[in-house]
């Protein structure tokens, strides 16, 4: 018995039912008959082309549908019997430059091996294909200044770091803090501080390059990370550049003009620290250093500044213990 006719009568005895599901369906559907050499178009075949297809032969008037990047692997999806593949697919995106499709190719052959009937099925996949993007953008992307994020911003560190060991390169991490955000916060609000936040981070953007990440890590901390600079003198200029910048003001949509100022600390792969994690902190802790001189400053790490930071560190928690554990006593001086 021969099943595709079987199917075929099968189909035929439920038109209506198929042609209302192919209707509410967001696929297009196309089936091609070798034999008889026509095609026959279903579903949403003019929500994706504006193309009338009558023969086998008219088919290769979509592969234009399509952005031209995706054209060629496009048209040889389109003919998979050129080749003898059964089934494909492939995912392209439409002229409108909106419109994603999935597509699926599947072809049946005779005994002889020559191609007998074919379906090709294009489906929506637009609202998948933003979603996943916006996912994409959320792992490395920060939403507020579209800077990258702390977690791809150590990764892409990790990597400026593995290729410096292998070329005996240096790298720069410069830690930037506004100073005392908080009060524009308070005083402003929020809205006003994340316009600030904002308006920061697209200056510094602006030294983004291939080899200088720019990120923000929260609230109004910013890091970059300086591949292969001749010691110092890139995170000089950059400090310069941004204290010029900052001595004028910045003005907020609503016309208010507002001055800040910036603390930043720089820390040097290898001489303050091997790995990403640490070389941040460094500069963090050489950043609050500077912060301690006034604002605005720039401070370059030094191992006595952390040396002096974790005996800080070291007296604190052990004040912390003692009075945890109640080792202070009270003694009063007779007058």
């Amino acid at each position: 018995m021969d099943l595709w006719n079987t199917a075929g009568k099968e189909l035929s005895n439920d038109e209506k039912m198929f042609q209302m599901i192919y209707d509410m369906s967001d696929s297009a559907f196309l089936y091609a008959d070798f034999k008889e050499k026509t095609v026959k178009t279903a579903g949403s075949w003019n929500k994706f082309f504006d193309v009338e297809l009558r023969t086998s032969e008219e088919l290769e008037k979509i592969g234009y549908c399509v952005e031209e990047e995706y054209a060629p692997q496009f048209k040889e999806f389109l003919f998979p019997e050129k080749k003898g593949i059964r089934r494909g697919n492939l995912t392209v995106r439409l002229r409108d430059g909106r419109t994603w499709l999935e597509c699926e190719a599947a072809v049946i052959y005779d005994k002889k091996g020559s191609p007998r009937d074919k379906v090709l099925r294009f489906e929506d996949i637009t609202k998948f294909k933003r979603q996943h993007e916006e996912l994409v953008y959320l792992a490395y992307y920060d939403i507020l200044t579209g800077l990258y994020n702390r977690n791809y911003f150590v990764q892409l560190l990790g990597k400026f770091l593995q290729k410096a060991e292998m070329e005996e390169k240096t790298v720069d991490v410069m830690f930037i803090d506004i100073d005392d955000f908080h009060r524009i916060n308070d005083g402003l609000g929020i809205v006003i501080g994340d316009e600030i936040v904002q308006q920061f981070g697209q200056y510094l953007s602006s030294f983004g390059r291939r080899d200088l990440v720019v990120s923000h890590f929260n609230s109004d901390i910013y890091c970059l990370a300086i591949y292969g600079s001749n010691g110092t003198e890139e995170a000089g200029r950059i400090y310069q550049a941004m204290k010029e910048r900052i001595e004028k003001p910045f003005v907020l949509s609503s016309g208010q003009e507002l001055f800040i100022t910036a603390g930043v600390g720089v820390a040097s792969y290898p001489e303050a620290a091997k790995n990403a994690l640490e070389l941040i902190n460094c500069a963090e802790i050489v950043m609050l250093k500077g912060k301690a001189r006034g604002k605005g400053s720039i401070q370059y790490f030094d191992k006595a500044i952390l040396k002096d930071f974790l005996q800080d560190i070291d007296i604190e928690n052990k004040l912390k213990e003692a009075v945890f554990q109640q080792n202070f006593t009270i003694a009063f001086q007779p007058q």
